[in-house]
């Protein structure tokens, strides 16, 4: 869960997801068109064996053995590397069978081919999402593989003004695939000031990261900061200053470094965590007032506070680790709202403290642990806090007014059996909850 919140934290959170479906959408319709356009050529060559006979694969005697027990798998040559040419032979003949047998369906298939072409966009986008005065969104461009980043300033508040500003490309993925051949885009954050774009990039599927950083204001990367070997990514909140997470040989992010752009310093050794069951990664809260250092096991967590304001200031401990408690942290108007499973309960429940006195003896029950509910995450906000739970195994929502106050309300669904997917709303403000 620890992994799964940190990493939520991307710039362009949904929209990660959302790109990444359009892509893989736009590629495998442009894919099965192909496809079609090729098959449309070979039908002709095998209308003359349309009285073919379906191939039938051979059988093999093969013997195996597991927990005491045997059984023949007559079809296990097709998983040897000694049956692969046997193999794509037996699959091309079935491809032409299947050719012969569907051969009278071609003009269907040109009907179908010309419907799904018209419905194609040539350009997959998502919508555009308000980050401060910006509006930051993405297009995959027709003919490109990989989404290209922009953004517009928010000069209005209508369609209009949107249409009318200029658009400004952050990052282009298919010039980095260009450039190195091939193109991951791991993290990708901006500065507090959106100035600057820190981003990590795997340039050969090794799912070994580099770290760079972009001025904005000049489209340059800025080589003297390319690091190797990043994992994750975070900007402290009034100046140039970032922090990263860098893998030991055994691709574990093990330690934290702080790096001022600003200085021509080497980066600064934050934390090293030498217990090899855990990894480390960087993350930061919702109002920018802290950055955390959360440390993770499987099973356990420890999390270290970084004064956002004050980066070169030293760590802040939350709560030592324990084996089999694990606890999440957000910050509120002075107060850490944690999730945790420390308790009689192993199920997760919401406590509360002052930052300056962060340890478990001074945690504060919010909301207790109750029978068939399970709180899956929560999210912070200017005057509420969210959580995310299951009732009986179905989602629910539940909303607390801040500062803590006797209202709690809770969202009701209409259907009963639904899917609720948390989304990634970077504003503390909102309008209202109705």
């Amino acid at each position: 869960m620890g992994q799964r919140r940190a990493l939520s934290r991307l710039l362009f959170s949904g929209q990660g997801r959302r790109e990444r479906d359009l892509g893989l959408v736009g590629s495998s319709l442009r894919g099965l068109l192909g496809s079609f356009r090729t098959q449309e050529r070979d039908f002709w060559s095998v209308r003359s064996h349309a009285r073919i006979r379906p191939p039938v694969a051979p059988k093999k005697p093969f013997r195996k053995e597991t927990h005491g027990i045997e059984w023949n798998d007559p079809y296990h040559w097709m998983s040897s590397p000694a049956g692969k040419a046997e193999l794509v032979e037996h699959l091309h003949g079935e491809n032409r069978y299947a050719d012969a047998v569907m051969a009278d369906t071609l003009p269907l298939q040109r009907r179908l081919v010309k419907e799904m072409e018209g419905r194609m966009s040539s350009e997959l986008a998502t919508p555009p999402e308000r980050w401060g005065s910006w509006w930051y969104y993405s297009k995959v461009p027709e003919g490109g593989e990989f989404p290209v980043y922009y953004r517009r300033r928010a000069e209005g508040s209508d369609v209009k003004a949107f249409m009318t500003a200029h658009e400004e490309t952050l990052l282009d993925q298919n010039d980095i695939a260009r450039q190195f051949g091939y193109a991951h885009l791991g993290m990708c954050k901006l500065s507090a000031d959106h100035k600057l774009l820190a981003y990590t990039l795997d340039k050969n599927g090794s799912e070994d990261f580099t770290l760079f950083v972009k001025d904005l204001s000049t489209g340059q990367v800025l080589s003297q900061h390319t690091t190797e070997g990043v994992v994750s990514v975070e900007w402290a909140d009034r100046e140039p200053c970032l922090f990263y997470t860098v893998i030991d040989n055994l691709m574990r992010p093990s330690k934290v470094y702080c790096r001022s752009l600003d200085s021509t310093t080497e980066s600064k050794l934050v934390l090293q965590e030498n217990d090899a069951s855990r990894f480390v990664d960087i993350a930061r809260t919702k109002d920018w007032r802290y950055l955390t250092i959360n440390i993770n096991s499987k099973t356990s967590s420890e999390v270290h506070l970084v004064d956002a304001r004050n980066p070169g200031g030293s760590l802040r401990i939350v709560e030592p680790r324990r084996s089999e408690v694990e606890y999440f942290v957000e910050h509120h108007d002075g107060f850490l709202y944690i999730l945790t499973n420390l308790g009689p309960s192993s199920n997760y429940r919401l406590v509360r403290c002052p930052v300056r006195t962060p340890s478990s003896k001074y945690w504060e029950e919010v909301v207790e642990v109750e029978e068939n509910i399970a709180i899956v995450d929560m999210d912070v906000f200017d005057k509420h806090l969210v959580l995310y739970k299951r009732r009986a195994g179905l989602p629910c929502v539940q909303i607390l007014d801040l500062p803590l106050k006797d209202r709690i309300c809770g969202v009701s669904f209409q259907h009963a059996f639904c899917l609720l997917s948390l989304g990634l709303y970077k504003y503390l403000q909102f309008r209202r909850i109705s």
